[in-house]
Formats: C-alpha cells, structure tokens, sequence
C-alpha cells in the first residue's frame, strides 16, 4: 500500500528542519485539496 501523501509530507519538513534555509512547496493538481 502507498504511503499516504501527508505522511510524506510530515516526514520532508522534519528533515527539512535541520537545515538552515529552508524552502518548502506543496504543489498539486487545481482541486487536489492542497
């Protein structure tokens, strides 16, 4: 089973915490429920 999107998500900005600069974008399809 797929993991689902948001736990992907979750995962990416804990990495992303470590980091000094930090860039985060949440992209999706119009409708997609961003």
């Amino acid at each position: 089973m797929a993991e689902p999107i948001h736990d992907k998500i979750k995962r990416s900005l804990q990495a992303a915490e470590g980091l000094y600069h930090r860039l985060v974008l949440l992209v999706g399809e119009t409708g997609s429920g961003k």
